[in-house]
């Protein structure tokens, strides 16, 4: 857990990405991270829709 925000859901997108939903505590704020799936370190934040972060995982694994 991260002070200031909690994760609502992680899911594996691909056998090198997981995604999570995060909601930022001070302003109810949701939005959707990509993270390496072996360090799971995020590559991408911020992102509105859950489409949004499968269309960039995709996109790295062509």
């Amino acid at each position: 857990m991260t002070i200031g925000r909690e994760v609502l859901s992680e899911e594996q997108a691909s056998p090198n990405y997981r995604m999570r939903l995060v909601r930022w505590r001070r302003t109810g704020d949701e939005c959707w991270e990509v993270l390496d799936a072996h360090t799971s370190t995020p590559v991408v934040t911020g992102l509105p829709h859950r489409e949004e972060a499968l269309r960039i995982v995709r996109a790295w694994e062509r």
